[in-house]
């Protein structure tokens, strides 16, 4: 089972990447090690979230595909556009490998390239915060 390392209240744990969306929605954790500099291990969850009940929405209008991937994903966003304003790429160790400005784009493709094939996370994150797991070949 893959493992996501996350700072839960000051301390380094590793969790299953089913749990980490409902640690996140607690607010007193975040992805990456408590420690890290730098975009490691910043607090991912959004600074714009009112309440709890606006952090994972059902997300219809975002479709990502192909799962899994071999050369590329692509991600598109519908009517979500208005209410997200990052997008995270992130793997299994808590590690941000892309941030993605979220404008008003429609779709974005994130290539393959470099990528360890494996499982990542994408966390979509503005008025609401949404996390999607995407599986590299």
């Amino acid at each position: 089972m893959k493992k996501v390392r996350i700072c839960h209240k000051g301390k380094p744990i590793c969790i299953s990447i089913s749990a980490v969306k409902a640690h996140l929605v607690h607010g007193d954790s975040y992805i990456g090690d408590c420690n890290l500099k730098s975009g490691h291990g910043k607090n991912l969850k959004s600074s714009f979230v009112k309440d709890t009940n606006d952090m994972f929405p059902k997300n219809d209008d975002i479709r990502i595909f192909p799962i899994p991937a071999t050369d590329k994903i692509t991600i598109q966003l519908g009517q979500n556009t208005k209410n997200l304003k990052y997008l995270k790429l992130v793997n299994t160790t808590g590690r941000i490998i892309k941030s993605i400005q979220i404008d008003e784009q429609k779709e974005i493709v994130i290539e393959r390239g470099e990528l360890d094939k494996g499982v990542y996370l994408l966390l979509f994150m503005g008025e609401r915060a949404i996390t999607e797991k995407i599986i590299l070949n």
